[in-house]
């Protein structure tokens, strides 16, 4: 109220300015309510709450007042509505406190606004300034950065007295802002701690800054980008996205899938359609609010249905369609669904105006999952380099690094001490296992290939590679640089880096082993995505470039066609073969290395830079 002067001025005048106070802090809206009038009004002036107008007349010295810190009925809101039509047409000045004007107040109030304040978050400037009011003193050293972050009206009110000094309240609002960020659960983020999101983060923050528009009344809903798809691998974060974009929003979550729906009573098709409606109308009734649609892919094409439930199916999805933008509107509700597969959905779903933007959703990468570790692990391992246990969880999702963490921390529980960074490479690498030297030379001959070719491409100064005790290798890591890939040469680099360490085994122990393959972040699994993608989605090699068969990352669709399985081998083949070529070129090199690791447990690209450029200038003389 003190930014708008001529607002205290309007008043005085007799003017009717109609004024919406608007914020997030429960706590700060409460106080408002109960000075506002002090603030604004000179003396004289009789507040009516918005219900009472049947003691107002025109003429009289009298201020409307609207104060809502809950929700109110529908029905309620539309009793106001009344109120708020004489308000304007008797010449009243009307001032309503409420978090939005939507659900809280009658929309007829956003309509009519002259004056929209908002009460931002609380920042280091505003707690100085309490704290210098309340005790009289100004405070003696600067306040932590941090120290804003969740720090709400209440905390102030709890902590700031007048008979303390500035530096006791401090202690105490730094203790306070510790202690919550300890009991922070590891699902309990902020958006900018969803690393590895960056588009969906995006999204996040566009329609927030939309979202607050709305509640000032200066945006309508049909503007706000309120319908999203994050397409991507099980455990990468979807439902934990929604969990933290409603948290930010201040906005309920009502969650729905159609496995869900299907296991109300006994599964037929009218109990389904019921929890269906059920959830939407819930949705509805706490408007705005976020409706989280999980695997949404089960709502699949129905011209793909073939099966003898068709009917059953058609109707289901049929019924999602309806509730998902039909007669009762979307007015108030942001859709978020997740996919691991959204090709399969019916493409009706995904049309403009209903779940129209999808969002893919990767794997980290090392970089991404170093910062990952860094969110979950808290104050634990806070001066220890992570870059090591990154690469060693390279494949990992959001699910994983959070397992991880939780495995180490029981580790150091159990045997009661503080976490170090070996519990963590035990829960990220798997328990210690006893292996011989010739498993350990075996795993040392691998990395070592892998290695070699990436300092021949130049990538010397992005390796560090480590062997640990229980054989697991800390810098199986891919090049950090594929997003900024374009020419199939490039891409074939990296395929022969990747398949370098099978072709190390061949060339220096006559056959190769089973480390190349197995899980999805494998050596073989990884190879395969990206010789995949080359063919059926950038349109680099294969017998057809010009065919875009899928997306980058839907591998199972790519192979699914047997010509490109064809194409994506032979391009295997190839790179293979030339891994070959590079590793007996450079034998001895990968010789000296592999005996490195084995000595010293680890070794630098720079050292093995100087390796090669050993062996040649001996060649040389």
């Amino acid at each position: 109220m003190d930014s708008a002067p001529s607002l205290r001025n309007e008043i005085e005048a007799g003017g009717a300015p109609v004024v919406l106070v608007t914020a997030n802090d429960i706590g700060a809206l409460e106080g408002l309510a109960t000075i506002w009038d002090k603030v604004l009004l000179p003396p004289g002036y009789l507040i009516v709450p918005g219900w009472g107008l049947k003691d107002v007349y025109h003429g009289k010295r009298t201020v409307i007042s609207y104060i809502a810190t809950s929700p109110n009925k529908p029905a309620d809101l539309q009793a106001y509505r009344k109120s708020v039509r004489i308000a304007a047409q008797l010449a009243i000045p009307v001032v309503a406190i409420a978090p939005q004007v939507q659900s809280y107040l009658p929309e007829e109030l956003g309509r009519i606004t002259t004056y929209r304040l908002s009460i931002p978050p609380l920042d280091l400037a505003t707690i100085t300034r309490t704290i210098r009011i309340v005790t009289g003193k100004p405070c003696a050293q600067p306040l932590r950065s941090d120290l804003a972050a969740g720090m709400s009206v209440e905390d102030l009110a709890l902590y700031v007295r007048y008979d303390r000094s500035p530096d006791e309240c401090l202690r105490l609002l730094q203790s306070a802002a510790e202690t919550r960020q300890q009991n922070r659960a590891s699902r309990d983020l902020a958006l900018d701690e969803l690393h590895g999101l960056d588009e969906a983060v995006a999204w996040a923050r566009s329609t927030l800054t939309d979202l607050q528009l709305y509640r000032e009344g200066r945006l309508a809903w049909q503007e706000i980008d309120h319908g999203v798809v994050l397409n991507g691998p099980t455990g990468t974060g979807k439902t934990l996205f929604a969990q933290v974009f409603a948290s930010e929003a201040g906005l309920p979550i009502i969650t729905g899938s159609l496995a869900k729906w299907q296991s109300a009573d006994e599964g037929h098709l009218g109990h389904l359609l019921r929890a269906m409606r059920q959830d939407f109308a819930q949705a509805r009734s706490n408007a705005p609010c976020v409706v989280f649609i999980d695997e949404v892919d089960a709502f699949a094409s129905r011209d793909e249905l073939t099966h003898s439930h068709r009917d059953y199916a058609v109707q289901v999805v049929n019924g999602f369609l309806e509730l998902l933008d039909g007669i009762a509107g979307r007015e108030g509700l942001i859709f978020i669904a997740a996919s691991n597969n959204v090709a399969r959905c019916e493409p009706a779903v995904l049309r403009a105006g209903r779940l129209n933007r999808i969002i893919q959703v990767s794997l980290p990468s090392p970089a991404d999952l170093e910062k990952m570790f860094r969110v979950r692990l808290r104050a634990d391992l806070s001066n220890v380099d992570l870059s090591g246990i990154a690469t060693l969880a390279q494949g990992f999702a959001g699910a994983d690094v959070e397992r991880a963490v939780k495995d180490a921390r029981r580790i150091a529980r159990q045997s009661q001490r503080s976490m170090n960074l070996d519990d963590l490479i035990r829960a990220v690498g798997g328990e210690p296992a006893v292996r011989s030297e010739h498993e350990l030379w075996r795993i040392a001959v691998h990395e070592a290939g892998h290695r070699v070719i990436m300092a021949l491409h130049g990538s010397a100064d992005r390796i560090k590679v480590a062997i640990h005790q229980n054989g697991t290798a800390a810098g199986r890591s891919l090049r950090d640089d594929l997003a900024c890939l374009h020419t199939y040469s490039e891409w074939k680099e990296v395929l022969l880096e990747i398949l370098a360490g099978r072709a190390a085994e061949e060339v220096l122990l006559g056959s190769p082993g089973v480390g190349s393959g197995g899980g999805p972040a494998s050596d073989l699994a990884l190879a395969t995505r990206i010789a995949a993608a080359l063919a059926g989605s950038f349109g680099l090699s294969g017998p057809h470039p010009l065919v875009h068969i899928a997306l980058p990352d839907a591998t199972e669709e790519i192979l699914s066609q047997p010509y490109m399985r064809t194409a994506i081998s032979t391009e295997l083949e190839s790179a293979y073969q030339g891994a070959l070529d590079l590793i007996r070129q450079h034998r001895d090199a990968t010789m000296q290395v592999a005996r490195s690791l084995m000595v010293n447990g680890h070794v630098s690209g720079s050292e093995i830079s100087r390796i090669i450029q050993s062996i040649r200038n001996n060649r040389l003389n």
